[in-house]
């Protein structure tokens, strides 16, 4: 027990964050007020793929007629281990289970609002890839590929995942193991959003939409008198 605080360290407080995920279904998240921490010496920022890169992975899965699937991994940040300095919280008020108002606490690991979060979550998965055999492209970041075999490829955008897999039993195999040990929620679909994008497989093959999105996008009317005169 800290008897008095050192200088270099500051207590952080903590608030609920309160939203609506479907009719009905109310969720509360604790986070960090991560404002209040001295982040110029905490690299944050983590890399994802890129929306361009979810065109070859589709490209390449309808190729070999594999499955695919959508997966979102639940509590994503609360699953890196080490946080790799010292963060003391204070309890909101209310305060969580088994807390009580205004207590402080050691974070053990990375906690949504940090600076570093994103960060940690990114490490987290791709030591966790590494180790079912998907590795990471040089040359696209957040894109993994099982190369025994090339019989899995993957990419994701933070906490959501998108995966073609062959149906041998390895792959099926690897998937399911996943699921377990980054607690993913989701599986084989034939209708998905991703970035905005509709991915809907009919039979063999793939279409990608953005029809939702060019609804929302506001048409702007120009004056035909600012055309620019010939």
């Amino acid at each position: 027990m800290l008897k008095e605080l050192p200088q270099d360290l500051k207590i952080i407080g903590t608030r609920w964050v309160l939203a609506w995920k479907a009719p009905g279904v109310a969720k509360a998240r604790l986070v960090v007020q991560g404002c209040q921490e001295k982040s110029s010496a905490i690299r944050g920022g983590a890399p994802t793929a890129s929306r361009d890169a979810m065109m070859p992975v589709c490209l390449f899965g309808s190729q070999k007629h594999w499955s695919l699937g959508q997966y979102d991994a639940e509590c994503a940040y609360l699953q890196s281990e080490g946080l790799g300095r010292s963060l003391l919280l204070r309890m909101p008020d209310p305060a969580p289970p088994t807390k009580y108002p205004g207590e402080v606490v050691a974070a053990t690991g990375a906690i949504y609002g940090t600076k570093d979060a994103v960060r940690k979550w990114y490490f987290h998965l791709k030591a966790i890839l590494a180790n079912h055999g998907l590795y990471e492209s040089v040359l696209e970041k957040g894109t993994y590929r099982m190369f025994e075999d090339s019989e899995l490829i993957m990419t994701m955008h933070i906490h959501l995942l998108v995966a073609f897999g062959s149906r041998s039993k390895e792959a099926k195999s690897v998937l399911q193991t996943l699921q377990k040990s980054l607690h993913l929620n989701g599986g084989v679909k034939k209708q998905f959003e991703y970035l905005a994008r509709l991915v809907t497989i009919p039979d063999k093959d793939i279409t990608i939409s953005q029809a939702k999105s060019a609804k929302s996008v506001d048409l702007i009317y120009i004056d035909p008198a600012r055309k620019k005169k010939g």
